[in-house]
């Protein structure tokens, strides 16, 4: 297989991924610090959808160029 026509397909499979919101990632963050003592909270965030279409549509966009080259 052509380099191409499999990382079409990873990314793809990325993109419908982050769509699907499993794509999270933790921020830790200081809320209250009272001399030695801290307090820290950790939020979690899901990636933006916008992400996930952007990277399917670059993996259909590579399907489609690898499938063309092959051609000719």
């Amino acid at each position: 297989m052509k380099v191409g026509l499999i990382l079409g397909v990873v990314l793809i499979g990325l993109g419908m991924w982050v769509v699907s919101g499993h794509a999270v990632y933790k921020t830790r963050r200081e809320v209250l610090k009272i001399g030695d003592m801290k307090a820290a909270v950790t939020e979690q965030h899901t990636l933006p959808s916008w992400i996930g279409y952007a990277s399917a549509a670059g993996g259909v966009a590579l399907l489609v160029a690898a499938a063309t080259r092959r051609r000719g």
